[in-house]
């Protein structure tokens, strides 16, 4: 009876465009002078909800005069800059593992924390891998146009499976970072890993050799399922000899034995009198 007078609605997540442009519409109507980095930052930061959105550009108009910048933005989110994480991922580009360190470093300095930094440098290389798999025009890239770009080109320097791995290693030390004292060691471990990545076997090379090693057996398996002439007369020989392996230890048991060859349909004839001698 309650269910049948209930009204049921499925929220689902508002798409991070269709917000930055509300957001841009409420600012122009309101006279308010907003950036277009900004925008999308804060539709970001609403993970798909409209009124979170709202509720963050509120809290940014009181206390700006008459505007909304970026930096304050990512002084209210506690988020580093697009441009800082990009240096940082250039150093891991470079294969600078002391460079990526002095920046994560910084971010750390300027009040940051481990999990805000390891979480923008994950998105950031997601934007890199939909940009490489994508194009750099996907509306999966939740950034301004003119970062797109940007994006694309720092993507150009990496491969699609060290991109996949990245997103993948940025996602595992996000896991294990919480709720641990140390894990300043497991971000500065992933940081070196993915800056010295050639130092260490990658997904690519194993799956080659991998293959060569499989294409290897292959091959030595057909030959030696090739029947040869030597095999097919040694067959008979290697099950009297498998038989000879029983325990003979008397004349009687020479008799029963040999009998038993014959009636086998082996031939009678073969010695066994090689079983009485010490093994």
């Amino acid at each position: 009876t309650v269910l049948s007078r209930c009204q049921r609605f499925d929220f689902r997540d508002i798409p991070t465009s269709l917000i930055a442009q509300h957001l841009e519409k409420i600012c122009k109507d309101e006279g308010v002078d907003v950036s277009e980095q900004a925008v999308f930052r804060i539709s970001r930061a609403a993970a798909g909800s409209m009124r979170d959105a709202l509720s963050l550009l509120d809290q940014l108009l009181s206390i700006g005069q008459g505007s909304v910048v970026e930096e304050d933005v990512i002084r209210i989110l506690g988020t580093p800059s697009d441009e800082r994480t990009i240096a940082l991922i250039n150093a891991i580009a470079d294969g600078d593992a002391a460079k990526a360190l002095d920046e994560l470093d910084g971010l750390i300095r300027s009040g940051l924390t481990l999990e805000s930094a390891v979480h923008a440098i994950g998105e950031m290389f997601r934007f890199m891998m939909l940009a490489a798999t994508c194009g750099a025009d996907s509306e999966l890239i939740e950034l301004p146009q003119s970062q797109k770009e940007t994006v694309a080109e720092l993507a150009g320097r990496f491969s699609l499976p060290a991109l996949v791995q990245a997103v993948a290693m940025t996602q595992n030390t996000m896991r294990n970072i919480r709720g641990i004292t140390s894990a300043r060691g497991l971000v500065e471990a992933m940081l070196v890993r993915l800056a010295c990545a050639d130092k260490f076997v990658d997904a690519k090379s194993l799956i080659e050799r991998l293959e060569r090693l499989s294409a290897g057996a292959s091959a030595g398996d057909s030959l030696t399922d090739r029947p040869s002439a030597s095999s097919t007369p040694s067959s008979r020989p290697a099950r009297i000899s498998g038989q000879k392996k029983k325990n003979l230890t008397s004349p009687q048991a020479d008799r029963t034995y040999k009998t038993n060859l014959t009636k086998g349909g082996y031939n009678s004839n073969v010695s066994v009198e090689s079983r009485h001698s010490p093994t």
